[in-house]
């Protein structure tokens, strides 16, 4: 709810891997004013950012888990298919179950819709 309590707000977080960082940016910012999303919506990289954030992780706390992340893992240049994914989804994957604990949507705190393209 906004700071009158008469709006819901709601969070589109979109695709490109130098949008992660600034989504979280976004995120704190939203938080130090006491703004408080109903719900997160995300594709790609915004995606595993919004199931995060919905999971109870704090952006300072995700900011600091990035910090310590190979990139090149996450990166699959040698096996990208022709008009492929740039990023290696096994990774990606692991990262999101072992590293930051996703395991099911119930799990969330908020609502979250996840946009994919095939």
């Amino acid at each position: 709810m906004n700071r009158e309590g008469n709006r819901p707000l709601f969070l589109a977080l979109g695709g490109g891997a130098a949008r992660g960082a600034a989504h979280l940016g976004v995120l704190h910012e939203l938080e130090r004013k006491g703004l408080r999303p109903r719900g997160v919506v995300g594709t790609s990289v915004g995606a595993a950012v919004a199931a995060a954030y919905t999971m109870g992780w704090s952006p300072q706390a995700l900011l600091e888990k990035i910090r310590t992340l190979s990139w090149r893992s996450l990166v699959s240049l040698s096996r990208r298919p022709l008009g492929g994914s740039l990023l290696s989804t096994d990774r990606w994957r692991s990262l999101l179950r072992d590293d930051l604990g996703l395991r099911r949507f119930s799990d969330l705190s908020l609502p979250l819709a996840v946009v994919a393209r095939t």
